[in-house]
């Protein structure tokens, strides 16, 4: 499958419907913080919540993501490798509703993920 193919393809997955992002806004308003508006908080540190909210990291995590995005260096890529491969195999034992789930149960081509799939979308998505 080409780059030109999967722009022009619809999603294969329900993760970025208008229902399951107007699910997450509730999260990710506060996550933004109380009475700040989000313009004023646009930007890196907004963009990681969401992510992380969307892929359902707990909240008590995403400074740790976040920390792992950043620094990108070898010792926080094993780091956020070995977290993705710990949330894939939570995953794969108890489905929630949130992107990780969905990728898990991604079909393409009539044939899942594998978990180095998995755990390559998941860590491009969060480095990006």
């Amino acid at each position: 499958m080409t780059v030109s193919t999967l722009i022009r393809s619809g999603p294969d997955t329900d993760a970025f419907t208008v229902q399951s992002i107007r699910t997450l806004r509730a999260d990710v308003l506060a996550a933004l913080g109380g009475g700040a508006t989000a313009v004023s908080h646009i930007g890196a540190r907004s963009s990681m919540r969401l992510k992380c909210a969307s892929l359902g990291v707990p909240r008590r995590d995403w400074a740790s993501i976040s920390r792992w995005a950043w620094v990108n260096d070898a010792e926080s890529m094993r780091a956020l490798d070995s977290y993705v491969d710990l949330m894939i195999a939570d995953r794969c034992w108890k489905l929630t509703d949130d992107l990780m789930s969905d990728l898990v149960l991604a079909d393409v081509d009539g044939d899942g993920l594998t978990a180095d799939d998995l755990r390559a979308v998941v860590v491009a998505l969060v480095i990006a």
